[in-house]
């Protein structure tokens, strides 16, 4: 074979591989494009605008740092200090905050920015959580040894109003929960579907057992509106 022809084949070879590995590397760098592009963007909303991923706890994204750089955070983390009471435990921790009417009236006030966003927000949280008619809560468990997953929470707490008590109606697992850190909403629905929360809601507690059955703990909240 000729040089030639050893060139001619060469050249045939090359542009059947690059007809064959062209498109690939083409996607491949379409792909690495847009998803550098997606990064940015997230990138520029969560830290550069402050923007948060939204999560799947009221407020749950909002950091100290976050809320008292403004006063609307101020006045939230103010008030959700006032919600939350704490236990401690001998295998946990637990932090639990009512998340009433006052509350997502805060939360959204912060979150909103403006009258009209503030608006839309706050009937968002009320279309998902119903905190007009149920009593909310979030609850948080931290233990430094584990095996948080093997405890039912939820079976240890009843809620206890004026007109009577009324067992957890759902549970809610945050998907950022750990065997070492659980995080929850927590509701409760009055019998046959009526509502517990009214004007005439005052206060609330909630009767928080420990595992064994032994002993309990009374947590009292008076009921924002």
């Amino acid at each position: 074979m000729d040089a030639q022809t050893m060139g001619k084949d060469k050249g045939q070879r090359g542009r059947m591989n690059w007809s064959l590995i062209g498109p690939g590397l083409l996607l491949v760098a379409a792909l690495f494009i847009v998803a550098s592009y997606l990064y940015d963007q997230k990138f520029h909303r969560t830290v550069l605008e402050h923007h948060p991923e939204a999560p799947d706890i009221p407020g749950g994204n909002l950091s100290n740092a976050i809320l008292t750089a403004s006063d609307e955070g101020k006045d939230f983390l103010r008030l959700w200090q006032t919600k939350t009471r704490r236990l401690k435990g001998a295998q946990y921790d637990m932090e639990i905050v009512l998340n009433d009417i006052e509350f997502f009236k805060a939360l959204s006030k912060f979150e909103g920015r403006g009258e009209q966003e503030e608006e839309k927000l706050y009937k968002a949280y009320l279309r998902k959580y119903e905190f007009d008619e149920k009593p909310v809560f979030t609850v948080t468990m931290h233990s430094a040894t584990g095996r948080l997953f093997d405890l039912k929470p939820n079976d240890w707490m009843t809620l206890h109003v004026k007109e009577g008590e009324h067992p957890p109606y759902h549970w809610a697992e945050s998907k950022r929960s750990i065997d070492y850190h659980r995080e929850a909403v927590l509701t409760f629905e009055g019998r046959h579907g009526h509502p517990i929360v009214s004007p005439e809601l005052k206060e609330v507690e909630l009767i928080v057992k420990d595992p064994a059955g032994k002993s309990e703990e009374v947590l009292q909240w008076g009921f924002g509106q």
